[in-house]
């Protein structure tokens, strides 16, 4: 496993139980609300492929470093919605898809990496890239067919 998708797991949990301990214990019924960078709407299916292809590009332009970031973002933008009651607590399984994005975005970078210095080709990563990213599309339309019925 990549270690910026590693750290973007520990970054996405970090951010998502620190604000979450945040909201749960603020004083006067103040609540920390991050909006993320892009049209969020809970429980619109167009925001949920929003959300992952929001995490490949960003994870994508920067060469898979960026995983982290893109993570921890939608880790405060779980946590946010929740804690003030606005999302359903099984909406968080769409982070599972959200990192698989991130993963192939870092394999993609990795690729574009090693091709840079001379090393490698970035066709060489493309297949697991492109087959990463095709299970967290179809992990996503399963949680998107499954959310109708819970």
């Amino acid at each position: 496993m990549n270690i910026f998708i590693f750290l973007g797991i520990v970054v996405f949990v970090a951010c998502f139980g620190g604000l979450l301990y945040l909201n749960s214990s603020g004083e006067g019924g103040k609540l920390i609300f991050v909006n993320p960078p892009y049209n969020y709407i809970v429980g619109d299916t167009l925001s949920f492929f929003n959300s992952f292809l929001f995490v490949f590009i960003f994870s994508a332009a920067f060469f898979g470093v960026a995983a982290p970031i893109a993570l921890g973002i939608e880790g405060l933008k779980y946590a946010s919605l929740l804690s003030a009651g606005l999302m359903p607590v099984y909406d968080i399984l769409f982070a599972i898809p959200q990192v698989l994005a991130a993963y192939s975005a870092s394999m993609l970078g990795k690729g574009a990496i090693e091709d840079y210095q001379g090393k490698g080709s970035v066709f060489a990563h493309r297949k697991d890239a492109v087959k990463w990213f095709a299970v967290g599309v179809v992990f996503l339309v399963i949680l998107i067919l499954a959310r109708s019925y819970l």
